[in-house]
């Protein structure tokens, strides 16, 4: 037996093999992890700078194709041009909108037909005048712009129904 026991001794006394302990194995993955990451971060950044590069090409092929209506991208083109024209009757609303008449002291756009400033309270000299032309709707009694739909004159309160 005693060899029994000299084998028991050395097996008691050898050191296990230790398993990977849990923080040296989430520590594996956290770095595969953030590799990863990085991986797909900069897969992103070329996506975007072929996006970029594939703008600039179709802005130059419109630049020189423009008024072309016999090639294989007429409806694009068209397109582009229908957005432009919008964007040109955008900008035209932008500018009326613009031209409006301020508020002296505060200096805040006043919506056509204000007869008072909505921010400070101001009572202004005389109602702005319209800027899109003479077949407007103004009211009766104080001379404001009206929306068409527009019941009663936001500006002076007289019933527009009669």
């Amino acid at each position: 037996m005693p060899l029994l026991d000299k084998i028991g001794k050395i097996a008691s006394t050898a050191a296990p093999t230790p398993a990977p302990a849990p923080d040296t194995q989430s520590a594996t993955e956290s770095k595969a992890s953030s590799y990863t990451e990085r991986l797909a971060q900069s897969k992103g950044e070329v996506q975007e700078r072929i996006n970029r590069l594939l703008l600039e090409l179709g802005r130059a092929y419109y630049k020189h194709h423009a008024d072309d209506h016999q090639t294989e991208l007429e409806e694009q083109l068209a397109a582009i041009r229908e957005a432009y024209g919008e964007i040109a009757q955008y900008q035209q609303q932008a500018d009326e909108v613009a031209a409006r008449q301020r508020c002296p002291p505060c200096g805040t756009k006043l919506p056509e037909g204000s007869m008072f400033c909505n921010i400070c309270g101001t009572k202004l000299a005389k109602a702005p005048k319209s800027t899109a032309g003479q077949n407007q709707r103004q009211c009766p009694k104080c001379g404001a712009v009206l929306n068409p739909d527009d019941i009663f004159c936001a500006s002076c309160g007289v019933d527009l129904r009669k």
